[in-house]
């Protein structure tokens, strides 16, 4: 899954722990463009959710998910 960090209705983190419940299999990667929130996140947040901060390009957007695809498929 490829989520936002902020958004209107509920945070990434929100849906994370709704996804968890549902299919705790699911690969996560939560992009944000605020680095504060990347901070918050990368202490409170549990193993398997990555991170990718804004701007990327599409081949670190790519690598990203082929790397967290790899890091789930070992678990």
């Amino acid at each position: 899954m490829l989520s936002d960090v902020i958004m209107h209705q509920m945070m990434g983190t929100e849906l994370v722990e709704k996804v968890a419940v549902l299919h705790p299999e699911t690969a996560v990667i939560l992009m944000s463009g605020y680095a504060e929130s990347i901070i918050d996140l990368r202490s409170t947040m549990t193993t398997g959710v990555t991170i990718l901060s804004k701007p990327f390009t599409r081949t670190q957007l790519l690598e990203r998910v082929a790397s967290t695809l790899r890091a789930r498929a070992v678990l």
